[in-house]
């Protein structure tokens, strides 16, 4: 078993894979840099390449607890560089409402003399209206103004801001991008950290292999080690006590 997990920790780490994993974490780590640093980076919801990352990591470090080490310094490293380019939360103001992004709606209505009450026309969004509106209504916002040109109509000029979503989630997208940087180099520092005694054992065992004092099918390894255990829970769990038959009648005498 642990022969098997030799030669698959020797393929993987001939494989493209685990090479385009390693220069890929190389590249991430030594040029690290904090998302919150740039108000354009600043993500709107948490990025799957850092939830990727983790699980990368462990998988390179299962099948070769060697790069341990190596990955715990480089993802240190990186989520050092994270710390040193990280700004606070509403570092950069933003403005409440999009700029030059106004809807304008009219309402207009009239008094029936016929009938003698209010006839409400409705709200109007074409051109024309809306410039007549505007025209009657002047620097006037939210009340009807009357029409000197047509007794007995007015009109209601109301404007509508868009929010800006940068002002709105200005908070949770600096929380989103602390998130994605711990995620990104924290969470493998970690999860490498807990394979150092694992790669120590491994060493060990390898060094005793190459001088001929333990077979390779003893050598321990997170692979091989997993197998072994849960072959050793189901043995235990399967085992039954030997039934003790029946006692003396002066067994407790």
């Amino acid at each position: 078993n642990s022969f098997c997990t030799l030669l698959a920790a020797r393929g993987a780490l001939d494989s493209s894979a685990m090479t385009s994993y390693l220069t890929d974490t190389l590249r991430l780590c030594l040029t690290a840099k904090a998302r919150s640093s740039d108000p354009e980076r600043l993500p709107m919801a948490m990025d799957l390449e850092g939830v990727l990352q983790i699980f990368k990591t462990f998988a390179a470090v299962t099948v070769l607890p060697t790069l341990a080490a190596p990955l715990a310094a480089l993802h240190g490293y990186g989520l050092f560089r994270c710390g040193r380019t990280m700004s606070l939360p509403y570092a950069v103001p933003q403005p409440m409402f999009e700029p030059g992004d106004v809807q304008v709606v009219v309402h207009r209505r009239k008094y029936d003399l016929d009938r003698k009450r209010i006839v409400e026309d409705g709200c109007y969004f074409d051109n024309e209206t809306i410039e007549y509106g505007l025209k009657v209504a002047g620097s006037r916002r939210d009340e009807f103004v009357d029409d000197p040109a047509d007794p007995g109509t007015s009109y209601f000029v109301m404007e509508r801001r868009k929010w800006n979503k940068k002002f709105m989630v200005q908070g949770q997208s600096w929380a989103w991008a602390f998130l994605d940087d711990f995620l990104t180099f924290g969470m493998p520092l970690f999860v490498c950290m807990g394979f150092f005694k694992p790669a120590r054992h491994f060493h060990i065992d390898i060094a005793q292999w190459m001088r001929g004092v333990m077979p390779i099918t003893q050598v321990r390894h997170p692979i091989g080690n997993f197998f072994l255990g849960i072959n050793d829970y189901n043995r235990a769990k399967l085992r039954r006590a030997k039934h003790s038959g029946m006692k003396p009648w002066n067994y407790n005498v």
